[in-house]
């Protein structure tokens, strides 16, 4: 009988709930998420609801000391000052946003509401990384970071300000961002310090430095651009340059002939080059000017022209400056035709022309004559092509008529400014020969403005 009994009791036990499986079986759903901040969830519900989500470790005793043991209802519970929370969230205990930062948005939620826009990476603890007094709250519980860790910090409020494009890296090298604001605050950190050596940490080291195939002259260490700012962004990798065109007093930004972005990231070929038809004759790769920068921006693209004015005496005695006779057609803009071409009958009245086939253009009298400065008396062509198509060299240093450098020359016949266009005159030919003339000069007999022809 005794284990028929035996058997009987064992089922017994175990259709009550009692056994099973080694352990004890009870009904009903295991208890609540709220239920880990015990009795005072019972009451206050909502805030344990709320801060189930975002800081299930701290207990309400944490900040609610017990006034009235014992005893529940007003007053029961002490509601804690600044000293241990100098910023409180508010009566819900809800953070909302300022969630990710967990318990430490409940006590120091201003911070919390100003680090937002950085917290997918940068939290509370990764620069208080140091637990002082474990297991308590209130005044030196977390370390404060060195300057090992944070060089240069954005300040008590932790909030950034203007500095705030460049994210988390703005609060522990702050002084960078600060400097980079006058000259882009498109420029990220990111952009150069591409690479994170040191993934989901922080300290020296963790992120590279780029090389010289990204950024050929560096600003400096300090990203501070100064009176290179006002290139932009592009002063930062291409230094050198931005301080050559600083210092010929150009206004051009880069993007005027660099216009074209040709890949999203920064690096070799990024940005166009200009072609000849927006810079006719370039000052060169090094962007500076010599004494041609008296020409100001016209002198970048138009340098072949400005260094034979600035070697000479420009446009007669006038020292005329490219603004004066070419009128902006475009304001703001370069390439053809954005700067008006002016005939010389503009300034110089209508004269009788010599043979010149322009005659009434913007092109006439530029046969003979440059208006860019010449080594030559009377800004006369160093090159003249003469109506057989030759081009012939020319120089003009003397008007006494046949001598060398005059109107025929004495040692070269045939080469003088004037020789060498005759092919059918009686005097002075360009091949050397003809009759002897005068010696003295042409121009008493020949006036200019009578288009050479004998009085």
């Amino acid at each position: 009988m005794m284990p028929c009994r035996s058997g009987w009791l064992l089922a017994a036990l175990v259709a009550a709930g009692c056994g099973g499986h080694g352990s004890p079986q009870f009904p009903g759903p295991p208890p609540s998420a709220d239920a880990a901040f015990g009795q005072c969830a019972f009451c206050h519900t909502t805030m344990a609801v709320n801060m189930v989500a975002t800081a299930g470790g701290l207990k309400c005793e944490v900040c609610h000391a017990d006034r009235l043991p014992g005893t529940f209802g007003p007053g029961h519970r002490s509601i804690p000052g600044p000293d241990q929370v100098p910023s409180f969230p508010g009566p819900t205990h809800q953070l909302g946003a300022e969630a990710p930062f967990d318990s430490c948005a409940y006590c120091h939620n201003q911070f919390a509401v100003n680090l937002v826009p950085v917290s997918s990476d940068l939290k509370c603890d990764v620069c208080h990384d140091q637990n002082l007094l474990p297991g308590t709250y209130g005044p030196g519980h977390r370390s404060v970071p060195g300057a090992d860790k944070v060089p240069s910090f954005a300040g008590p409020a932790h909030s950034l300000g203007a500095t705030a494009p460049f994210g988390s890296c703005a609060f522990c090298h702050n002084q960078f961002a600060v400097s980079m604001i006058p000259a882009s605050s498109d420029l990220t950190c990111e952009v150069c310090h591409d690479q994170n050596l040191l993934p989901g940490s922080f300290g020296p080291g963790h992120r590279n430095i780029p090389g010289p195939d990204k950024v050929p002259s560096f600003a400096g260490a300090t990203h501070d651009l100064g009176p290179l700012a006002r290139l932009g962004s592009c002063a930062y990798c291409h230094n050198d340059l931005a301080t050559n065109v600083t210092a010929s007093g150009v206004d051009l930004q880069c993007p005027f002939c660099h216009q074209n972005a040709l890949l999203p990231d920064f690096g070799p070929g990024h940005r166009s080059i200009p072609g000849p038809d927006r810079v006719p004759s370039f000052v060169g790769p090094s962007h500076a000017l010599g004494p041609e920068a008296e020409f100001g921006d016209c002198a970048i693209c138009h340098n072949a022209l400005a260094v034979k004015a600035a070697a000479s005496s420009g446009h007669g005695t006038l020292s005329l400056n490219c603004p004066q006779c070419h009128i902006d057609l475009e304001p703001g803009d370069v390439g053809p035709m954005h700067r008006n071409v002016p005939r010389c009958a503009d300034c110089h009245g209508m004269q009788m022309t010599h043979h010149d086939p322009a005659a009434g253009t913007t092109m006439e009298c530029v046969v003979c004559h440059t208006p860019h400065g010449s080594t030559n008396l009377y800004l006369i062509n160093e090159q003249i092509v003469t109506p057989d198509g030759m081009t012939r060299p020319i120089q003009f240093t003397s008007l006494q008529g046949l001598a060398d450098g005059s109107w025929a020359s004495a040692s070269h016949p045939g080469s003088g400014v004037c020789e060498i266009c005759h092919t059918t005159t009686q005097f002075y030919l360009s091949d050397g020969s003809g009759a002897q003339h005068f010696p003295f000069a042409c121009f008493p007999c020949h006036p200019h403005a009578g288009a050479f022809e004998p009085r």
